[in-house]
């Protein structure tokens, strides 16, 4: 009966560890392709504009 609970657990915990793993990734990827859109600034004309303000804020 423990081994059975124990496994359960296991697999509970590796499920749980493998979803953080997977949000954390998420968060990564939606960081980088936010930051390419900053930097490249062609989907739309305000988030070039910010990037530019921000650039001119950093070069000041």
């Amino acid at each position: 009966m423990t081994t059975i609970s124990i496994s359960v657990c296991l697999s509970k915990f590796i499920y749980f560890n493998g979803f953080i793993t997977a949000f954390k990734f998420a968060n990564l990827f939606l960081f980088f392709s936010l930051s390419y859109c900053l930097h490249s600034g062609y989907k739309n004309p305000f988030q070039s504009s910010f990037y530019k303000r921000i650039k001119a804020i950093g070069r000041k």
